[in-house]
């Protein structure tokens, strides 16, 4: 099995933390636009991060799990993106019905401002982290 490696990509971490900037700063400047031009175009400027992020985070994670822990690993992030958008429609949706849309798109780029940083911290541990490679899969006790 191979180990677990630290961002092995030059510059992964900080284009994912540059993506997540750019798509709070787009997303916020949407939100608090007054025009729909301007609105339209931070939205659509957003999605450049997306297209940015995406590929950069399927593959790291598809580089640090072996091909036993593959299918589980990715299994498990779709859930937690499932989970993560039906509650976050539900939320925001209540919150864009009391306050408009142009609210949630503000709240959303907070979210991605905070979550920047993240990927610069999770590079920072995982490099200190010198993971043994596991022996059998886990069990559930029970």
């Amino acid at each position: 099995m191979r180990r677990f490696r630290a961002w092995s990509v030059r510059g992964t971490r900080t284009t994912l933390c540059v993506a997540y900037v750019w798509r709070a700063l787009c997303l916020g400047i949407a939100g608090m636009a007054t025009g729909f031009p301007i609105a339209l175009a931070g939205f659509l400027l957003q999605e450049i991060g997306l297209g940015m992020a995406e590929p950069l985070l399927q593959a790291w994670m598809n580089e640090q799990a072996t091909a036993a822990q593959r299918a589980t690993i990715l299994s498990v992030r779709s859930m937690a993106f499932t989970l993560g958008g039906a509650t976050g429609l539900v939320c925001l949706g209540l919150v864009a019905r009391g306050s408009g849309i142009g609210t949630v798109w503000v709240i959303t780029a907070i979210l991605y401002a905070a979550a920047a940083p993240g990927y610069l911290l999770l590079a920072r541990i995982a490099r200190r982290i010198d993971r043994a490679p596991i022996a059998e899969p886990l069990r559930a006790i029970g």
